[in-house]
């Protein structure tokens, strides 16, 4: 099983997220969220995100890098872009695309090492300035097909280091 090994790069974003970036997102969902697979549904993520780079019309562009592991043994680890979009009070829609490294035994075989990440997600920003939001994931190899089966639902917590 390849969370154990992950947890150090996970830890990893973890410890430098206070220095490189405003927002750390942490993470628990299910892989594959159509089909039961018992008590290997669990997966946990680790997402860091600069300060805004650029405000387009009221679009926030961030950088960002993020790691998913989960109990179907397969490893995630990239880097890229996040947006994020005010709804009206404290409601945002969020979505990112992260080129990376996809490392898998007995998950989905997207044929490459290389593997795009793309996530939608809705939540909703605390007082404290912190988030809570749910999501959805999915990663397709280098051609940008669709694979099925490389979904993942979760729910994020998003801690803000103040700033962005």
């Amino acid at each position: 099983m390849r969370i154990l090994p992950a947890l150090p790069v996970l830890a990893g974003l973890l410890l430098a997220s206070p220095v490189l970036a405003a927002e750390a997102v942490f993470g628990i969902g299910q892989s594959n969220p159509q089909e039961s697979r018992d008590d290997r549904d669990l997966s946990v993520s680790a997402d860091i995100r600069s300060n805004t780079l650029a405000d387009l019309g009221g679009v926030e562009l961030r950088a960002g890098a993020g790691a998913v592991a989960d109990g179907i043994d397969e490893l995630w680890v990239g880097a890229g872009f996040t947006a994020e979009v005010p709804l009206g009070g404290s409601w945002f829609a969020e979505g990112s695309v992260m080129p990376g490294y996809y490392d898998f035994t007995d998950g989905v075989n997207t044929k490459d090492d290389l593997a795009l990440r793309t996530r939608l997600g809705l939540g909703v920003r605390l007082d404290s300035g912190d988030a809570v939001s749910v999501a959805i994931d999915h990663r397709a190899g280098p051609d940008g097909g669709f694979r099925s089966e490389a979904e993942r639902l979760g729910i994020q917590y998003h801690h803000s280091f103040g700033g962005y």
